[in-house]
């Protein structure tokens, strides 16, 4: 395991809430601070509360003082169910934060595609996960920037003859551009859904994404994002293409 980082997770807010993110990460931080948490988990002398629905939650990390018991503020970050089925992930490295308490794994899924990932439930498994170690885990994205490729049918399908070529051409991969960290990706899917959700009554878009493995088994996730930061939203439709750069974050679920 590495320490390398001093870094934070605001890509992740500014991909759902806008340029704007500061303003709706305070009432955040504000929430989580002041109204009860659906889920408290203690691991030594840090704490996890989890806030939130089904579609959406936060969950902030906190220092327990062991002197007086006061509370620490770490970090909060948006925190996704696991919806789908999960896929297997062999570790490569294990990045922790200088903070101690966040990390992003690198390693393979699939067929042996790289990939890394922000690990929202770091503390569950922090220790637990050796170099070449299986995991079982969900993915999420949250988009930076997309843009929808129009040329659906009538019922905002392919067009004959694309079906395949887009099937094909589904990717999810760690970033090469000049990002921060191994946890941006590139990401490229049929639109399989979409959905407006609501946090800190803000309308989030959520458009469900699929890649596929050598034996053409689907795998299918969600790209959440701000309305704002998708360049032409009005063209959104079922089976329309859609790519962009974003956070990449996964839950574990299990150590094989």
């Amino acid at each position: 395991m590495e320490t390398k980082r001093d870094v934070g997770v605001a890509s992740a807010w500014r991909g759902l809430f806008g340029n704007e993110y500061t303003r709706f990460l305070s009432s955040a931080i504000n929430s989580a601070l002041h109204t009860v948490p659906i889920d408290v988990k203690k691991h030594g002398r840090y704490l996890t509360y989890l806030h939130g629905h089904r579609a959406l939650q936060t969950q902030t990390l906190l220092e327990e003082n062991p002197v007086d018991k006061s509370l620490r503020l770490i970090s909060i970050y948006p925190r996704f169910p696991a919806h789908f089925k999960s896929l297997l992930f062999t570790v490569k490295t294990v990045e922790e934060w200088s903070n101690q308490v966040e990390a992003v794994f690198t390693g393979t899924i699939l067929d042996g595609r790289n990939f890394s990932f922000f690990c929202q439930n770091y503390l569950d498994y922090k220790g637990k996960t050796p170099v070449n170690s299986r995991l079982e885990i969900c993915i999420s994205v949250i988009s930076l920037n997309a843009r929808i490729l129009g040329g659906g049918g009538d019922k905002g399908t392919p067009q004959e003859g694309q079906t395949f070529y887009l099937y094909k051409m589904r990717y999810l991969n760690p970033s090469h551009r000049d990002q921060s960290g191994p946890e941006f990706c590139e990401f490229f899917s049929q639109a399989q859904g979409f959905a407006k959700i609501t946090l800190l009554n803000t309308d989030i878009y959520r458009i469900q994404g699929v890649i596929t493995d050598d034996n053409y088994v689907d795998y299918d996730y969600y790209i959440y994002t701000h309305p704002s930061l998708i360049r032409n939203p009005e063209l959104l439709r079922l089976g329309d293409p859609v790519t962009g750069i974003g956070w990449t974050q996964a839950e574990i679920v299990g150590v094989l």
